[in-house]
Parts: C-alpha cells; structure tokens; sequence
C-alpha cells in the first residue's frame, strides 16, 4: 500500500506539471497570435506609406509639368518621409514576426515537455494501480 501511494504521490505531480506546461504553451500561443496580428497591421500601415508615396511621385510628375500647387521640393521631402516611414513600419513588423516565431517555439518546447510529463504521470498511475490490485490480493488471500 504504501508503494502504492507512492506512484499515486508521482502521478499527481507529474500531472500537475503536465497541466503547467500546457499552459505555459497556451500562453505562448497567444502571444504569438497577437504579435502576428500587430505585425500585420504594421504591415498594412507600410502599404499605405507606399501608396502615398505613389500618390506624392504622381503630383511630382505633375508639378514638373506646373500643374501642382506645391514644390517639387516639398513633394520630394514628402515622398523621402513615406519612404523612410514604410521602411520603419517594415522593420517593426519584421521584429513582430520575429517575436512571434521565438513564441511558437517555446509553445512547442512547453508542450513536448508537458507532454513527458503526462507519460511519466501515466506510468506511475498504472504503477499505484496494480501494487494496490496486489495489495488488496494479497489481504484476500491472508484475510
């Protein structure tokens, strides 16, 4: 009986760290989900840097022609400054993926080791089971 209780003692501990690392991984999941999510809004913003470049390059064209009401100067400041920010807003949304890939990592590692865990717990489960099956025997027998 006592050995019994002893893989019992085992099976609920391992359990219970199976159950942390589950949620560890749960959390990591999520983590990522959400650094996706920003990265992608990032990436959005990038899009609409780039169209207004597009938009400011269209008016240069025409200000070259004088059919626009502000400097090539100004139009070219401006198309530098939708550059500069695309870039900035691809870089951030690189590190964001970058993040969330580091996330989706550790979610795997969490898992194959609470996984392990679950195992070991299963084991010491089927332990307790049978030394109480023999404990329980062995009283019938002597009893």
């Amino acid at each position: 009986r006592k050995k019994a209780h002893m893989h019992s003692h085992q099976a609920a501990k391992f359990f219970h760290k199976y159950r942390s690392n589950e949620a560890k991984a749960q959390k990591c999941t999520a983590r990522a989900v959400t650094l996706r999510e920003k990265s992608e809004a990032r990436r959005e913003k990038a899009k609409e840097y780039r169209l207004s470049y597009k938009e400011f390059d269209a008016e240069l064209r025409g200000a070259a022609q004088g059919k626009s009401d502000l400097s090539p100067e100004s139009l070219r400041t401006k198309m530098a400054n939708m550059e500069k920010r695309a870039a900035k807003e691809d870089a951030v949304a690189r590190k964001y993926e970058h993040k969330a890939s580091i996330q989706t990592e550790r979610s795997a590692k969490f898992k194959t080791r609470g996984l392990r865990f679950l195992e070991r717990s299963k084991m010491h489960e089927i332990e307790a089971k049978s030394f109480t099956k023999r404990a329980d025997n062995l009283e019938k027998a002597g009893g």
